[in-house]
């Protein structure tokens, strides 16, 4: 993309009275110091950006470079935050136009960079949580699969070093708060805090709410809940106390848009990560910590085989099982596709991802027509 001299930004400082190449200048030799030999790339990157920030095109950089340049007016403070984010270099750098003569140089300087952040993925044994560390890996992230099941784990990082990508293993029992606490101090003290931490082991449980026991809702919330909670609450802290943007991703689930009778102990257990999410998301606003919640729909992986269905004996249970199962495999919803759906939500700093057409289907019609949600949800459609 050719440059223009007359694009969104500099009108923007030519009106405000402002020279835009000062305020780049600024920017860079906070970037590097003076005598680093990247502070010409630096500026040179960031004129490739603020340029290509046009008012119709390339709109995520337009907002990410008007809000650091106007808030450079005020309080030249906020610029430590941008400085250290890494990834607003990054994968800024990675969309500068082919035909700059620091094309090549950009890109390098970002897969450099992108290597030392650190990825911490619960869960990453297998499934969604394999294939998101998959897609981090691809990106040159630094990673940590953790997971109950270690050799499952170590399976994991074998595929992220095949990419290139550095991976370490951790066995894990998230349901334990004790144990918990012990791994993030680990994490802390070996690998230094994380930049991304991701939450995402869970189980199924289905069967009548009635039925289900204290000890069932007590080993599902464990996983599902508190091993979400324990991980914000400690990674969270972590990157306040070491004054680090960073990232706090938790998988929620389709179910925690639409109420069914087939699965309350799940869906309460869902609706619960995704609200946390929205409420955490809120309270770290200020200090450079984003939160996103990921909604899947029916992704083929091994929850189904995995989920507890109450009040069923083995041979009945086993049924339900391999119907659903057939189900999800004719739906053909891949973990990967929710992995990079995740990974490429940290990078734009979004909300909430909903993954497949049911989920989103789902959450417009919870919006929208609730009353129609509340009757299907009276429906076993499971059998």
């Amino acid at each position: 993309m050719p440059y223009e001299a007359d694009d969104y930004l500099s009108r923007h400082f030519q009106t405000s009275g402002t020279d835009l190449a000062r305020k780049v200048d600024e920017l860079a030799a906070l970037a590097a110091p003076g005598d680093s030999p990247n502070l010409a790339l630096y500026r040179e990157m960031l004129f490739t950006v603020t340029r290509m920030a046009q008012a119709d095109r390339n709109r995520w950089d337009a907002k990410i470079m008007l809000q650091t340049l106007r808030e450079m007016e005020h309080a030249f403070s906020v610029l430590e935050q941008f400085k250290r984010r890494r990834k607003v270099t990054v994968f800024g750098s990675a969309r500068t136009p082919v035909e700059h003569p620091v094309y090549a140089l950009a890109r390098k300087l970002g897969e450099e960079l992108a290597r030392y952040d650190l990825m911490v993925i619960t869960g990453a044994g297998g499934g969604i949580m394999a294939a998101t560390l998959l897609s981090f890996a691809e990106r040159g992230a630094s990673l940590l699969a953790a997971d109950l099941d270690l050799e499952a784990a170590e399976r994991s990082a074998e595929l992220a070093r095949a990419l290139g990508a550095t991976a370490h293993v951790y066995q894990v029992d998230v349901g334990d708060t004790q144990t918990m606490e012990t791994f993030a101090e680990w994490v802390r003290d070996t690998l230094g805090v994380p930049d991304v931490v991701v939450s995402n082991a869970g189980i199924g449980m289905a069967g009548p709410m009635l039925d289900t026991s204290p000890a069932e809702w007590e080993r599902l919330l464990r996983v599902n809940l508190w091993s979400v909670i324990d991980g914000c609450r400690l990674f969270g802290r972590q990157m306040i106390a070491a004054n680090k943007p960073g990232h706090l991703v938790n998988v929620a689930s389709g179910v925690a848009f639409a109420p069914s009778r087939n699965y309350p102990a799940y869906a309460t257990s869902k609706a619960a990560v995704l609200m946390l999410s929205e409420c955490l998301r809120a309270e770290l606003a200020g200090r450079s910590i984003g939160v996103t919640a990921v909604c899947p729909g029916f992704v083929d992986t091994g929850i189904v085989q995995a989920t507890r269905f109450v009040g069923m004996d083995a041979e009945r249970q086993a049924r339900r099982q391999a119907k659903i199962q057939r189900f999800y495999k004719r739906r053909r919803l891949s973990p990967d596709t929710v992995g990079e759906k995740l990974v490429r939500a940290v990078e734009r700093n979004k909300a909430v991802v909903s993954v497949g057409s049911e989920v989103h289907l789902g959450a417009l019609q919870w919006r929208f027509a609730p009353w129609a949600t509340r009757f299907l949800a009276r429906f076993d459609l499971t059998s």
